[in-house]
């Protein structure tokens, strides 16, 4: 009897101990913090019933809180610490000149409004603060993308890739905008459809009217594939002022030309 309970003992302290994510959640608030928040899922977590057997439920649960490690030092192998000094690291790996590419971007963007018969865009340095701070904290949680929930007055567009090899500044600025621009096949110049947005709506923010300025980041985290192999995910934020995309019939018709 005493064996038993030195043991669950053990096992919770290591439980405890061991499983503290960065955020300071123990494992099973982690759980629920994923599944809550970030849509995650650890069924492997679960111990049926039928397992009575004591020894057998202990390494049960041993093996699959070793799973469960495994996925938070994957998740959390880059701190929001070593994420913002990636971009320095990267540039002199790389040679990727993020001015270059925001110049070569906004000069690109530009010539797509100027096709469209719509003013130009000026850079405004309170939107590119705002928008390299989204970008890092995307490049942060290193988890795809998700608009910013805090930001209510301004147009957003995101983008995000994944590379071996990194492309130059002038080809990456080309691929995100002929992919935003490559919706102008979903959006219908004659019949106002609000219900297709998420399938145009890159395009109609770029080349929105009624915006005057926009402000572009750039961030930048690693992802282990196997074997040493890394890629480098790139995450585009394109903030707009003022905001596009005001889904009413009449603004559609008068921003998008």
């Amino acid at each position: 009897m005493l064996f038993y309970t030195k043991t669950f003992w053990l096992l919770f302290v290591f439980i405890n101990n061991l499983y503290i994510s960065t955020n300071g959640l123990t494992e099973i608030n982690r759980i629920k913090y994923f599944n809550n928040e970030k849509e995650y899922n650890y069924p492997y977590l679960k111990i049926s019933k039928r397992y009575k057997n004591g020894n057998l439920r202990r390494k049960i649960i041993y093996e699959r809180l070793k799973l469960f490690k495994k996925h938070l030092l994957l998740q959390n192998r880059f701190s929001l610490k070593k994420t913002s000094t990636l971009k320095n690291s990267l540039s002199l790996e790389t040679n990727f000149d993020v001015e270059k590419f925001k110049q070569i971007f906004a000069t690109k963007h530009n010539l797509i409004r100027k096709k469209h018969h719509v003013e130009l865009l000026g850079v405004s340095k309170e939107l590119e603060y705002e928008a390299q701070r989204y970008a890092d904290k995307l490049a942060s949680i290193n988890n795809g993308l998700r608009h910013d929930q805090n930001n209510i007055h301004h147009g957003e567009n995101l983008y995000y890739g994944s590379f071996v090899n990194i492309p130059n500044e002038e080809d990456l600025s080309e691929s995100i905008l002929n992919k935003f621009y490559a919706e102008i096949v979903y959006y219908n110049y004659n019949s106002f459809n609000p219900q297709s947005y998420h399938k145009y709506g890159h395009f109609t923010q770029m080349i929105w009217k009624s915006s005057t300025e926009f402000g572009i980041g750039v961030g930048f985290a690693k992802k282990f594939i196997h074997r040493g192999l890394t890629k480098t995910r790139i995450y585009v934020v394109i903030r707009y002022n003022p905001e596009g995309n005001i889904l009413s019939e009449k603004d559609f018709k008068n921003n998008v030309l």
